[in-house]
């Protein structure tokens, strides 16, 4: 028995799948300016001329028009040439316009052939620019100023020139709309754009910062933005503001800490998250009291990873960071990664109404209803966790399982039923299926690192068991620390990946973006299986079946395969009212109440994309098994 969001049902007979499966397969519903802009681009084909690292870097110090030289801009050209330096360490291939060729005509070009470009799936585009930025007040576009960037005098209340103040003429600078125009015509599939853009503005006056208007809904899809300073503040450069290890007398503020995050992270999410603290903690130390202080703003609605050769000898510590007693990513001795989760706050469920999925281009089913992820609420994670990496594969479940064949004997093997399968005609349950053998995992040597299968929240709960016993005899943990199965609570906020938006998946809103973000059901596998009972994503996602951990790309946290490949056993009772009963801030929150359903988050590889949303919440039997049911393990300290 499982239920559907809209509550518990019992079906004794659920709707039909497809002709190649039985039924029960289908019980789970389931800124001045830096300008950086990242983009994995979009690709059909196979390995293409261009280079997969590619980067622009526009930088200008000496502008054409004097009365551009005030103030004078003292470390972009150095900016851009030390960030090259780091990319060019990457793999990436450079370009830079400096000073009199950073001209508004050659940027544009630059702009406009990253459209004609050979696209490359496996590819990244990265644009900087670095110079003065403004904001126009009138019509709140924002604005990098390239070389030959002119100033016009404002005219006063009356149509004279007796102002005294000077703007920049917008016809002679290079927009961020024409920036991101330009992405979106090259249709790439990642971008980020990072704007330092306030070293300069003749009207400070006004207090408006540039970007200071960008919204989420003004990006293209899969876009990251990070404005190097707020609204109402200014980006600083310093003599002081220096990179161990460069030969450059200064850097911006943000360029510096940008710098210095790009030897440890290599994911955008993870650099923005030191770079934010850092920048304000370094300005505090050379700005005086009357001066603003300056706090990059990030808009991030995608994961992007810059694939940066990361320094796993550098020493160069966070500027702000405090120092850990926790290390934020340990391997166990099944050689099982856990990464460090922090502590915070999220929005638990969903707001959408199936209309609003509709529009989004979400595929639903007859039948499908929402209620027992909503209403949508506060939840607390009180303390810090650790949750794995990937979901637990068959290789290390096969490790518990010889450690004692008899007390670890699973579900699929006591009653005698078996686990569900195929024989390549048909999906059914038969005594021969369980966790090596589906009938599709084998040879069973070539599915050892595929997530295990075909076990129960019983033999979930077991194997956490015999881990912390085995750890804790092999001194790897505390009497204080356990391995369990994570809450729900944990589950929905480590999904999410840190992402303070209430979006659809990790990685956005779009569930065509699953050929490179999730294993679910797509065009291969409707073809192999005919199956036409929920509608599959039109790309191909590359597996019919479960897929190798790790496969596809991370989300913010760094964990992989929280949507799609197999649906993943939770600690807690499923309770399909519990949202309605909470209020204010929910600290913790652990479903023990009585109940036969155990919770089931995340999907399967045979699940369309509106069951792997985030907040999708479903539920089954604890000594069900199917082999599209997994599930991951947490580390958290004994209560």
């Amino acid at each position: 028995m499982l239920c559907t969001s809209a509550g518990v049902q019992a079906l004794a007979v659920p709707p039909a799948h497809h002709s190649k499966k039985l039924a029960y397969r289908n019980m789970i519903k389931p800124i001045t300016f830096i300008l950086v802009v990242v983009s994995l681009l979009a690709s059909t084909a196979q390995a293409q001329r261009e280079p997969e690292k590619y980067a622009i870097l526009v930088a200008v110090d000496d502008y054409q028009q004097p009365a551009m030289n005030i103030p004078k801009l003292e470390y972009t050209v150095a900016d851009a040439k030390a960030i090259g330096a780091k990319l060019q360490a990457s793999g990436y291939r450079v370009d830079y316009l400096l000073n009199e060729e950073a001209t508004r005509e050659k940027i544009l070009q630059k702009l406009n052939g990253l459209r004609t470009r050979s696209k490359n799936a496996k590819g990244i585009v990265f644009v900087g620019l670095f110079g003065h930025g403004t904001e126009i007040e009138a019509t709140s576009i924002s604005y990098y100023c390239p070389y030959d960037a002119k100033l016009v005098s404002v005219l006063n209340a009356q149509g004279g020139k007796g102002t005294g103040k000077q703007e920049n003429d917008p016809d002679t600078m290079v927009s961020i709309d024409a920036v991101l125009a330009a992405f979106t015509d090259a249709l790439a599939s990642d971008r980020v754009l990072i704007a330092d853009c306030c070293r300069f503005d003749r009207n400070a006056v006004r207090g408006r910062a540039v970007g200071s208007n960008l919204k989420l809904s003004d990006l293209p899809a899969n876009t990251n933005v990070v404005l190097s300073c707020s609204s109402q503040q200014k980006a600083y450069e310093h003599s002081s503001y220096q990179v161990a290890g460069d030969t450059f007398a200064g850097h911006g503020a943000f360029s510096k800490c940008f710098l210095e995050a790009m030897s440890r992270h290599s994911q955008m999410g993870s650099i923005v998250q030191e770079v934010k603290p850092a920048v304000t903690a370094l300005v505090n130390t050379t700005k005086s009291e009357s001066d603003p202080s300056q706090t990059p703003r990030a808009l991030l609605a995608d994961i992007v990873d810059l694939r940066l050769k990361i320094d796993s000898q550098s020493t160069i510590p966070p500027p702000t960071a405090k120092k850990e007693t926790s290390e934020s990513l340990i391997t166990n001795t099944l050689g099982m990664q856990l990464k460090l989760i922090p502590a915070g706050e999220f929005l638990m469920g969903s707001t959408e109404t199936k209309a609003d999925l509709e529009r989004m281009g979400i595929s639903l089913y007859e039948g499908f209803g929402m209620s027992a992820e909503q209403p949508q609420h506060r939840v607390k994670i009180s303390r810090n966790f650790y949750m794995g990496v990937h979901e637990v594969t068959l290789n290390q479940f096969l490790q518990y399982y010889n450690a004692d064949k008899v007390n670890h004997k699973t579900d699929a093997e006591k009653d005698g039923k078996g686990g569900s399968g195929s024989d390549g005609t048909n999906f059914e349950q038969k005594r021969s299926y369980v966790a090596w053998n589906t009938g599709w995992n084998q040879p069973v040597k070539d599915y050892m690192n595929h997530p295990v299968v075909n076990v129960s929240w019983n033999d979930a709960v077991s194997f956490c068991e015999w881990l912390t016993e085995t750890e804790r005899a092999a001194g790897r943990i505390t009497r204080q620390q356990e391995y369990r199965l994570p809450s729900e609570a944990q589950w929905e906020y480590a999904c999410r990946g840190g992402s303070r938006l209430s979006k659809l998946f990790s990685f956005g809103n779009n569930g065509e973006d699953f050929v490179r973000n999730g294993n679910v059901r797509d065009a291969a596998y409707a073809k192999e299986l005919g199956d036409e009972y929920m509608e599959p994503i039109s790309g191909n996602d590359g597996y019919v079946f479960s897929s190798p951990v790790g496969t596809f790309q991370a989300n913010g946290f760094g964990l992989y395969d929280m949507h799609g490949n197999v649906w993943e056993w939770c600690e807690d009772v499923y309770d399909a009212k519990i949202y309605g009963q909470r209020s204010s801030v929910t600290t913790d929150p652990v479903v023990f109440s009585e109940g036969s359903l155990r919770v089931l988050r995340g999907g399967g590889w045979s699940d369309a994309p509106v069951f792997c949303r985030s907040a999708y919440r479903n539920g089954d039997a604890p000594d069900n098994r199917s082999d599209f049911l997994g599930f991951r393990v947490s580390l958290s300290s004994v209560q």
